[in-house]
């Protein structure tokens, strides 16, 4: 879904709701999809949602060390589409998994809101 939405003056902005699935493979897909409406985007242009992605392992807290090696990589998508990450306020991580043996959990900052600059 991508939405056109007009200003009282008239003017455009593009809003793109996201939801990234948890496969690597189809993330890719959708990431091919916004590169491709990146390189023709001259007005604004937000992003938000569930990226499924984060981009530095102090973004992970629990389980299995991050890979800085898939932090690159969503970094780098980030950056081929010009997009910038708007920050956030509230709590650090916005999804928090199962509870484990021990009462242990992993909690990571999958959502985010990406524009243009």
């Amino acid at each position: 879904m991508h939405l056109r939405v007009k200003y009282p003056n008239g003017d455009w902005w593009y809003f793109t709701p996201v939801y990234a699935s948890p496969l690597e493979e189809r993330r890719k897909l959708l990431w091919d999809d916004l590169t491709a409406i990146a390189q023709n985007m001259t007005d604004p242009w937000m992003l938000a949602g569930d990226f499924n992605d984060i981009m530095c392992t102090e973004e992970k807290r629990g389980g299995v060390v991050a890979s800085r090696r898939k932090c690159t990589i969503f970094k780098d998508r980030i950056n081929s589409c010009k997009l910038i990450d708007l920050g956030a306020v509230g709590p650090k991580y916005t999804w928090r998994g199962p509870l484990f043996h021990g009462g242990q959990r992993i909690f990571e900052r999958l959502d985010r809101a990406l524009c243009n600059d």
